[in-house]
């Protein structure tokens, strides 16, 4: 069993107990089996640069394609219930980012949001052959559909995002209160982003080998 929570650390007794309650329900209910069939539910393709995606051809008059790009620790899986009903009016398209799930890693460790903006323009223009499509991303997709609107207007018909890029350095009041509500978010509950920027290969042992590690840490996360 886990210690108690070290309140003024910033753990609580909700979040221990939100892990407590995942391991019961992996231990005693969760059926991966009809995970796996909720999964295999939908086309699935691999790029020539080794990115994982689902395609789901829109079944609407002239569907306008749609890219869907999820963050940390998040994954396609996030878009599943929102698939069929997307389709009647977009031919969806969700590629998993480079490194994670079934997406090879890629061949550098210089992976910005760039790169992966333009492995992910270069997936829907040059391979599935969309000349013009729209793009949605939160979090890091957030980030990276940002990218694509700065680097792929030609391509690129709009963006939807909840990260927006920084704000110019004239602010107004509003945006110098946001500024400073993240900068507060960011000194007392984003040590993981600071740990994960810093020390990536050695918290990559707990994480990677120990299945209740990566929940306790993704829930104490999100």
């Amino acid at each position: 069993m886990p210690a108690p929570p070290v309140l003024d650390g910033g753990e609580t007794a909700d979040t221990i107990s939100r892990i407590e309650e995942l391991v019961r329900y992996w231990r005693d209910s969760y059926d991966w089996r009809r995970q796996e069939k909720r999964l295999n539910a939908f086309p699935q393709f691999r790029s020539s640069t080794g990115l994982h995606y689902l395609r789901i051809p829109g079944t609407g008059r002239d569907p306008l394609p749609l890219l869907l790009t999820n963050g940390w620790p998040s994954s396609f899986v996030e878009y599943l219930n929102v698939l069929g009903p997307l389709s009647a009016n977009f031919t969806v398209v969700v590629p998993t980012l480079p490194g994670f799930g079934f997406s090879d890693r890629y061949a550098t460790d210089d992976v910005s949001q760039e790169l992966v903006a333009d492995l992910f323009d270069q997936l829907m223009v040059s391979e599935l052959g969309h000349r013009h499509y729209v793009a949605h991303g939160d979090d890091i997709g957030g980030g990276i559909v940002n990218r694509l609107g700065q680097h792929h207007a030609d391509s690129v018909l709009a963006i939807q995002t909840a990260n927006p890029l920084s704000p110019p350095a004239a602010l107004t009041d509003a945006e110098r209160d946001f500024v400073a509500a993240e900068q507060e978010w960011d000194a007392t509950e984003g040590a993981y982003a600071h740990v994960q920027e810093t020390r990536p290969q050695i918290l990559a042992y707990g994480l990677n080998d120990s299945p209740l590690g990566l929940a306790a840490w993704i829930l104490e996360n999100s």
